[in-house]
């Protein structure tokens, strides 16, 4: 039920799978890309440090506006298998953090529920106003909700979701069980955020609520995924969430 449960799932670039159902290759304690260990902190999150495996593929090597991604890193795609197990809890309710608990300037991406709002994503990128300068460093948000992708939000259901980064082009896209909710280019200067050490934070894993959230799988690539691949990832896996 790994990477290759389904031999139509994109597999270019790929740089990290968390899967919580796959316990013939650990895949809750192991990144099934790399083999990093991934650390279940409480019976609810779970933890990657930011230098392990491959993830220093998907992000800046300098914490400063004009820095590049790595060679061969064009972009980021984020794929996420989530349900919500009840309405908002009156704030934030996060489900990955790429580094867990930075300030919003100083991490690469926050994904999770918009506060206040059952059926609303907010999903931050950081960018720096000054070329060649980390100061000022800044975040902005694409945050749709489930009607912006043409459906109805259903507590208790899984949902496929979806944001890519280009470096080139700064365009950022977010989708929902592969439909489009939000799009909109990331302003100011430089690649995605480098966390600077650090973990990567993945809530409501093993079944367990974390903010009123279930995590099931995170995948992550160097690349943004095109809308026809971030189809086929999700019909290749929809088959596991009740689809």
């Amino acid at each position: 039920m790994g990477v290759n449960f389904n031999p139509k799932i994109v597999t270019n670039g790929l740089q990290f799978v968390y899967d919580d159902d796959n316990s013939s290759k650990s895949g809750q304690t192991t990144d099934l890309i790399s083999g990093a260990t991934i650390t279940q902190v409480s019976t609810n999150y779970a933890t990657i440090p930011t230098n392990a495996g491959n993830l220093s593929k998907v992000h800046m090597t300098g914490a400063v506006g004009g820095s590049t991604a790595p060679a061969g890193s064009t972009g980021a795609t984020v794929f996420i298998w989530n349900k919500r197990t009840g309405t908002t809890t009156g704030t934030w309710d996060k489900i990955c953090e790429f580094k867990l608990g930075a300030g919003a300037a100083q991490r690469t991406w926050w994904i999770g529920y918009y506060t206040n709002v059952t059926d609303r994503i907010h999903c931050s990128t950081t960018y720096y106003p000054t070329n060649g300068s980390s100061s000022g460093a800044a975040y902005s948000s694409i945050d749709p909700t489930w009607a912006n992708a043409g459906l109805t939000h259903v507590v208790g259901q899984y949902y496929g979701l979806t944001f890519t980064y280009n470096n080139a082009s700064r365009s950022r896209k977010f989708y929902i069980n592969a439909n489009l909710g939000a799009s909109g280019n990331r302003p100011g200067f430089g690649d995605l955020m480098n966390p600077d050490g650090g973990d990567m934070f993945i809530g409501g894993t093993r079944d367990t609520a974390y903010a009123n959230n279930i995590t099931k799988m995170v995948m992550i690539y160097d690349r943004e995924l095109s809308a026809s691949e971030v189809s086929d990832v999700f019909h290749s896996t929809k088959t596991r969430f009740g689809y």
